[in-house]
């Protein structure tokens, strides 16, 4: 994925759509490469429905309504946290 991403500059992708990786949001970025060596971490899709969160989102280009998101993550699981970022 890095070299994907120092090959060339790639647009972000305010449609958040997961499946395109001409443009990437930055969700994107992990799942796609965690994906090109046969893990999915995002096995399971968010699918926004709130008429006023989508009508807001819609409004900044987003297109994509299901879609993939950091803290699907923290839900996962498959998966174990094992550091936390320290806040200043």
């Amino acid at each position: 994925m890095l070299d994907h991403i120092k090959a060339a500059h790639i647009p972000y992708d305010f449609s958040m759509n997961w499946n395109d990786d001409s443009k990437m949001f930055c969700s994107e970025v992990a799942y796609h490469a965690y994906r090109t060596i046969g893990i999915d971490l995002w096995a399971d899709k968010q699918k926004l429905e709130s008429p006023g969160l989508i009508r807001w989102l819609g409004d900044m280009g987003m297109t994509h309504f299901t879609t993939i998101m950091p803290a699907d993550l923290e839900y996962d699981p498959r998966l174990a946290p094992v550091a936390e970022m320290a806040q200043p």
